[in-house]
Order: C-alpha cells, then structure tokens, then sequence
C-alpha cells in the first residue's frame, strides 16, 4: 500500500474523536468509506469557504507539513538566544510623534543564510501612539486611542474549547 501524506484539517480532527478507525478509512481506504448526502453538501460549502479565502486573500500562505518543519526547525534553533535573532531581524526602529515603524529583514525572520537578492527585502511594521511629557521626560502610554485593546477572554469560548479536550 502507498503511503499518502496526510493533511491535518477540521473534518480530519473530527473524524478521529468520532472513531479513529473512521480517519483511517478516509485517509487510506477511501473507497470503503461512506458518506451521506448531508456530509458532502457541508464538504462541498467547506470547498467553496477554501475557494473564497484563497481569491480574497491570494497573497495568502497555505500551511503545509514542509513549512510547519521549517517553522518548529527555527523556533527550536532560536530558543536559545531569542534576543540575537531579534537583533538579526530588525534593520531599524523610527520613532514619530504618532507612530512607531520597525523595519524587519524577511530573510532573517525566517533564518535564511543564503546570498541572494532577495535578502534584502524588508517589510515595516507600523505601530500607533501617543508620546506624552512626565515631567522633565517623554514616554509612551499603553493604551492609545484607536490602538487593539486588550480584551479579557470570552468565557463561552472557553468553555467550548474545554469541552473540545475533554
């Protein structure tokens, strides 16, 4: 039997806390498995939310197992010295009266080490605030007007998240 690679997904996740044997079958004996009309309407609307995303947002990314290896390779790498590779990744910080831009090289966030020209490629960050005297000082207050605020979870959510681990 070959062995396909298997993608994780919502209905994946699903299938498995039902029965695992259930995932199986999807995964490698799809033939055998069946469907109802119910679930291949709700497969096909899931189909046509994918299609969606991807020609509202096209710059968009797809998650694949070869990026989550990349992505866990370098957070293991950066674990030890998380403030060095901050360092290797902000070209520069500018500071105005109602924002702050920081400017991070793409190569270093994603720990690129080869020469070419796209190394030098930068995207900026830009975040809002307010600089305010305190006494002889400036400094910069947490909370500005138009900013993300903190919000406190939403205990409905949590709940269903529990029930989901349970």
């Amino acid at each position: 039997m070959l062995r396909r690679h298997m993608r994780l997904s919502k209905s994946r996740l699903v299938a498995y806390k039902q029965c695992p044997k259930r995932l199986w079958l999807q995964t490698y004996r799809r033939e055998l498995a069946q469907q109802s009309e119910a679930v291949l309407n709700r497969m096909a609307q899931g189909h046509m939310v994918g299609a969606t995303a991807r020609r509202l947002h096209p710059d968009a990314v797809a998650t694949t197992r070869g990026r989550l290896q990349q992505a866990r390779a370098l957070a293991d790498r950066n674990k030890a010295s998380p403030a060095e590779h901050i360092a290797r990744c902000v070209q520069r910080i500018s500071l105005g009266a109602e924002r702050m831009a920081i400017a991070v090289r793409l190569a270093a966030v994603w720990g690129s080490s080869s020469d070419t020209e796209h190394d030098d490629a930068t995207t900026e960050l830009g975040v809002p605030l307010q600089l305010r005297r305190c006494g002889m000082a400036m400094r910069l207050p947490l909370n500005v007007p138009g900013a993300a605020v903190k919000r406190l979870p939403d205990p409905t959510r949590l709940t269903l998240l529990a029930k989901a681990h349970e």
